[in-house]
């Protein structure tokens, strides 16, 4: 509450929304200034979170994004993003002056389907790739990006807390779905809202029922691979430390290491409807450099850092596994390409 009070003393002309703790579907959110978010009760808890004063309006109307993610490993992460989102409006104009009407500036589908029906609020996560045109793929991989790295702050927290619940404690055969809210800014600058652990999956309209039913199949062939991978896994190996500026010898590489990059193998035989968040699938020095730059920035361990360089010369072969012999495809290698058709990668 101290830091919110300092911040908002230090940004008096901002706005701030209020979630309740432990509520769900838009019940009791409200949108207050700087001066009102001071006088919050103290017996309550809340969340507050900044509020988005210049978002990106389609026909005079917000909207946000609901994207669904799979979580497989969580330290080191191992994640992927499924294509398959969708876009939820607003019923009414977006007005920001009007901070009192919840069916402009919440994009909620229980509060808005009781103004228009559920199919009309929403749009398939292809229409809106589509509205946007030309701008769609890089607007999609900065989404891509922003959601990798979220996860890749939390890394460190999971670490801990397997720690606190014991020595061997790995979570090797845990996945879990999640449900990622992103907002745009008028500049197309990706934000992230939140992230629902149980995310609904039972909709009043038919198209999203549909895609949560592929949703459920294709988790199901992502993680029960039961394949042997581990010849292709020494093949990948072998020739990262001929091509990649990788150190040759990998005696570092301890026990966990190994079952993840396993794990990780087997998944990559059913990616194809997928993109995956990390490791990222980079095709230029400077993304390198980004991601680089944050695991810097996290302080984690020497050794976590030489796995995640190793982790990234993986994804390079797996590219060219992919460009070159249509294995172990995912949709960021096309997209990726597209966007950066003179990487040495995609040539």
């Amino acid at each position: 509450r101290k830091r919110l009070n300092k911040l908002a003393v230090e940004q008096p002309d901002s706005k701030w929304i209020i979630k309740p703790q432990a509520s769900q579907a838009g019940h009791a959110i409200f949108l207050c200034d700087s001066q009102e978010v001071r006088t919050l009760s103290k017996s309550k808890e809340y969340l507050v979170q900044p509020y988005l004063n210049d978002p990106y309006l389609i026909d005079h109307r917000k909207f946000d994004m609901r994207i669904h993610i799979i979580v497989t490993s969580v330290a080191p992460l191992r994640a992927y993003l499924y294509p398959k989102g969708f876009v939820r409006f607003a019923a009414l104009p977006y007005n920001k002056e009007n901070a009192h009407n919840k069916s402009s500036f919440l994009t909620n589908v229980s509060v808005n389907n009781k103004l228009i029906p559920t199919d009309k609020l929403t749009w398939q996560f292809h229409q809106f790739l589509k509205y946007l045109g030309d701008k769609g793929d890089e607007v999609f991989s900065n989404i891509v990006k922003s959601i990798g790295m979220m996860l890749l702050t939390t890394e460190k927290i999971f670490t801990e807390k397997y720690k606190r619940m014991g020595k061997n404690f790995k979570c090797r055969n845990c996945y879990q779905v999640l449900g990622v809210d992103v907002i745009l800014d008028s500049n197309l600058k990706p934000y992230i809202i939140e992230v629902n652990g149980n995310p609904t999956m039972d909709f009043t309209a038919d198209k999203l029922n549909r895609d949560a039913n592929d949703l459920h199949h294709d988790v199901a062939k992502l993680i029960h691979n039961f394949g042997d991978v581990s010849e292709d896994l020494i093949d990948d190996i072998e020739t990262i430390s001929e091509t990649d500026d990788v150190q040759s010898e990998f005696n570092w590489v301890d026990d966990d290491m190994l079952d993840y990059l396993l794990m990780s193998k087997k998944e990559q035989q059913n990616l194809e409807p997928w993109y995956k968040l990390y490791p990222p699938t980079l095709h230029t020095e400077e993304q390198e450099e980004e991601w680089s730059a944050l695991i810097e920035q996290l302080n984690l361990p020497e050794l976590r850092r030489k796995f995640h360089d190793m982790l990234i010369s993986l994804e390079k072969q797996r590219i060219r596994n992919c460009l070159n012999d249509k294995k172990e495809c995912s949709l960021d290698v096309k997209y990726g390409c597209r966007l950066n058709p003179d990487s040495n990668l995609c040539s």
